[in-house]
């Protein structure tokens, strides 16, 4: 979640870039994940402008497999 953080995030110059570039592109954050830091943190964790929050990541990323997208690993 560190790159869609609001408050912390060492790219958010550019995920704006991006989101100018590619009108289309979606752009999510793990729900779970976001909860933790949350608890971890004791303070809300704000979301970058045009992120949305899904329940769960790897679900996620499961719809979009099955749509045909493919996951790739670095």
């Amino acid at each position: 979640i560190t790159m869609h953080r609001g408050d912390t995030s060492p790219v958010k110059d550019r995920v704006a870039e991006v989101r100018k570039e590619i009108p289309g592109v979606t752009l999510s954050m793990c729900g779970n994940a976001k909860a933790a830091a949350e608890k971890r943190e004791g303070k809300e964790v704000p979301v970058l402008p045009g992120v949305q929050v899904v329940p769960a990541g790897i679900v996620r990323v499961i719809e979009l497999q099955e749509e045909g997208y493919a996951y790739v690993r670095p």
